[in-house]
Order: C-alpha cells, then sequence, then structure tokens
C-alpha cells in the first residue's frame, strides 16, 4: 500500500516537528514545504501549515488523503476548517485535534464530517486512529467518547426545561430574582420557583454553577 498524504495543519511548530517526528523518520527540517515519509513508513507529511485559511489553497495542491488539525487555529476553527474540506474533496478524512472540549465543541463535532476528534497524547492511539481512518471508518478518542456520554446527558437535561424555566436560566448572569421578575413581569415567588427547577434538572449545586453551565453550554453568552 502507497504511503498516505498527510496534511498537517498545526501552529505551534513544536507540535508540528513532533507529529513527523512520530509518523517520519527523525532528523527533517522544519516546516518543509514537502517533507517524504521514512523507508517503512505508512504516511508522508506532504504540507505543514499553520492557519486553516491557507491550508484550504494547499490542500488542493499535493492532493494529501488525510488532514491533522488542531481545533484551535488562528483564523479559523478546525470544524469549520474540517467541513470545507470535505466540501473540497469528498474523499478527504480529517483527524482533528482538541485540548479542550468544550460542550458546544463535542456537540459541533457530532453533526460535523471529521472521521476522528482526539484528546490524547498517546502516539499508539493517534497511530491508531490514523490507521482507522485511512480504512474510512469514523474514531472517537477514548476521552472524547467519555467526555460526550456526559455532555449528551446535559444536554438531554436542557431539552427537559420548559420556555420559562430556560428563559430564567437565561437571565441568571449577574442578575437578581427580583430583576427578572420586574423585567418579565411575574412575582419572584414565580421566578423563584422556575430556577429552582432548572437547578433540579440540571442537576447543579446552586447559582454560580447553574451560570457557568448555562455559558459553557451556550445558553448564556457572557
Amino acid at each position: 500500500m502507497n504511503a498516505a498524504r498527510i496534511l498537517s495543519i498545526e501552529p505551534f511548530p513544536l507540535l508540528a516537528e513532533g507529529l513527523r517526528a512520530l509518523l517520519c523518520k527523525p532528523g527533517l527540517p522544519r516546516y518543509a514545504s514537502c517533507v517524504t515519509a521514512g523507508p517503512a513508513s505508512p504516511w508522508e507529511v506532504c504540507a505543514v501549515e499553520r492557519c486553516g485559511l491557507t491550508a484550504l489553497v494547499t490542500a488542493g495542491r499535493p492532493r494529501p488523503d488525510i488532514a491533522i488539525a488542531e481545533y484551535e487555529l488562528p483564523d479559523v476553527d478546525g470544524l469549520e476548517i474540517a467541513q470545507r474540506l470535505k466540501e473540497l474533496l469528498p474523499a478527504f478524512e480529517v483527524l482533528l485535534f482538541c485540548g479542550k472540549l468544550w460542550p458546544c465543541v463535542l456537540r459541533r463535532s457530532m453533526s460535523r464530517p471529521c472521521a476522528a476528534v482526539f484528546r490524547s497524547d498517546n502516539a499508539d492511539e493517534i497511530l491508531f486512529a490514523l490507521e482507522t481512518i485511512r480504512r474510512r471508518r469514523r474514531f472517537r478518542s477514548v476521552g472524547f467518547t467519555e467526555a460526550w456520554e456526559k455532555v449528551a446527558q446535559t444536554y438531554d437535561a436542557l431539552a427537559t426545561l420548559t420556555r420559562c424555566e430556560l428563559e430564567t436560566v437565561r437571565g441568571v448572569a449577574g442578575r437578581q430574582n427580583k430583576e427578572i421578575a420586574d423585567e418579565r413581569g411575574r412575582s419572584v415567588k414565580t421566578i423563584d420557583r422556575h430556577r429552582a427547577n432548572a437547578v433540579r434538572k440540571l442537576r447543579t449545586r446552586g447559582l454560580a454553577e447553574l451560570l457557568r453551565l448555562a455559558i459553557g453550554y451556550g445558553v448564556v453568552v457572557p
């Protein structure tokens, strides 16, 4: 089998070089435009880019098979780049690294065309993921799967909130129940009840944790 051509999208040179050392023989120049694989390597790093938008241009030239992208890029996030790359090259596969698995990122990644999503620095798991997506199968790291199971439960709980409870959660940032009640023309007792129901359904331990959850899950924009 010919070596699979890999486009690396990594803003940090040290991390890009570490990935190259894992996939190819050591001693290669940094950020070379084209890097040949080692004698027995099934991988070839054909290009390295630090930004997502420049990677879109690069992807059309060496015609890579797989992109390994960081989620946090200087210009466009990795999920957006994954979608654009799949539109440009439908047979293309993307392995995405997420250092922080925020709930909104996890949810977006479940509906975006990433063959693999990672939260791991385990070399064997990375190589296994590459081999898996090379065979056109989806892959999720153990860290991703565990995080998504917890996040999915919270999204399910959010779906059980009534409209009034959800509106109350959205109004909790730095505001008292009386302010929310006056704004909505309701009694303070009613707002207290809505907030208490939201805390119970979401299994939070008070207002501060409720606010953190609301921000983390995109219910409240800070």
